[in-house]
């Protein structure tokens, strides 16, 4: 997306197999748009703008009032070795640098598969080698 589009308060979204661009208080309303028709849609009800309005204006008011809305960062896929001994710190690191563990295999060494926001990889990087005296090093997953 375009730096200057993003700086307005557009947020991508995709509707419908097709990619649109939406300022934040519209995303609520095409959201709830796009269920209301998918439901309709399998019912096999169509309902023209006033059968629409009368079907849904006073439930769509009260869940566009108790909708809440969270910040999602993308997070880019590492994998990391560590030692069972070393597991809890690398989970606190993790929650200190909003990262999560998505997988883990526990052998005789500990795989993981975690996830990072990019701004966070330098930080994070830096603080693992302190933890680890050097030993844990993130490996990107190359997509």
């Amino acid at each position: 997306m375009r730096p200057a589009l993003q700086r307005a308060g557009f947020r991508p979204l995709t509707l419908f197999g097709r990619r649109i661009l939406l300022r934040p208080a519209a995303l609520k309303t095409a959201a709830l748009l796009a269920a209301a028709l998918a439901g309709l849609a399998l019912c096999g009800v169509l309902l023209g703008t006033g059968g629409l309005v009368k079907a849904y204006g006073g439930g769509v008011h009260q869940a566009l009032a108790a909708l809440t809305t969270e910040r999602k960062t993308p997070l880019i896929e590492y994998t990391l070795q560590c030692e069972y001994g070393q597991l809890a710190g690398v989970e606190s690191l993790l929650a200190q640098f909003a990262g999560k563990i998505i997988s883990s295999e526990y052998q005789a060494v500990v795989d993981l598969k975690v996830a990072l926001p990019q701004a966070e990889l330098a930080a994070f990087s830096t603080k693992l080698a302190d933890f680890s005296r050097g030993s844990l090093q993130l490996r990107r997953i190359d997509e």
